[in-house]
């Protein structure tokens, strides 16, 4: 990826601290799939950083481009509409920085099997 590209990989965001950690640990997975890449988390509401706050630090940092992760299984009005305008103000911010959407988890077939541990964890 380069070493001034930087990932944000970004969660919707709760007022609950446990909730907001599961994102933190998915982004050190993230980082040690990608053999150490830069990988920071935010949040759209409710939690901090925000992704202004993430894309200001990443900036700061030295990143000029910066790729946002949605953390979200499906494209619904958050990565259809609200990500992309987030990112369009950004970009009049930071007209130097290359800013990103990389498109939404989606469904994968390794979500099934993931489902189906789930589900015999509950029933064994």
């Amino acid at each position: 990826m380069g070493p001034a590209t930087a990932v944000i990989l970004l969660g919707h965001g709760s007022r609950r601290a446990e909730a907001n950690q599961g994102l933190h640990d998915a982004a050190r997975d993230l980082r040690a799939v990608l053999g150490g890449a830069w990988v920071e988390v935010a949040f759209l509401q409710l939690a901090a950083p925000t992704l202004a706050d993430a894309v200001a630090d990443c900036v700061h940092a030295g990143a000029d481009r910066i790729v946002v992760e949605p953390f979200f299984l499906y494209a619904g009005a958050h990565v259809l509409d609200d990500i992309p305008r987030a990112l369009e103000a950004l970009r009049r911010d930071y007209t130097h920085v290359e800013l990103l959407q990389a498109p939404p988890l989606g469904i994968h077939p390794k979500l099934a099997e993931i489902a189906a541990e789930r589900l015999k964890e509950v029933l064994s």
